[in-house]
């Protein structure tokens, strides 16, 4: 029988720089409480390629009884506008079935100003 894990994704800038790298968190959990320990997170783009991938430690998120995760490196999109990119969660026991998320990412042009509020 498998656990059913659930996956959670943040920390991502929106919107992202094109052509920039950027990070996000991805965080996994079992109901039962398991260490989902060496699990594997890749995040791909539109025609599949990974443009980010690490492995989930030991430690759980704090605050949290069992909210695994990892922050991974990303590339952001070449091309300006919207974009899906896919999240995928393969554990390293047969228990626990992979899992799959959307991620919505706006990527847009870098800043061409800066502003600088000063309060007195």
């Amino acid at each position: 029988m498998n656990h059913e894990i659930s996956l959670a994704v943040w920390d991502l800038p929106s919107p992202v720089v094109i052509g920039r790298r950027t990070t996000l968190k991805a965080g996994i959990s079992c109901p039962c409480g398991c260490s989902l320990a060496r699990t594997t997170i890749d995040v791909r783009d539109e025609q599949g390629t990974t443009i980010g991938s690490g492995r989930i430690g030991p430690d759980v998120w704090p605050g949290s009884s069992a909210l695994h995760w990892v922050e991974l490196d990303v590339t952001a999109p070449d091309v300006e506008g919207a974009h899906t990119w896919t999240v995928h969660a393969t554990a390293p026991d047969e228990m626990h079935a992979q899992l799959e998320g959307t991620v919505r990412v706006l990527a847009s042009r870098p800043p061409e100003h800066r502003v600088t509020i000063d309060l007195i």
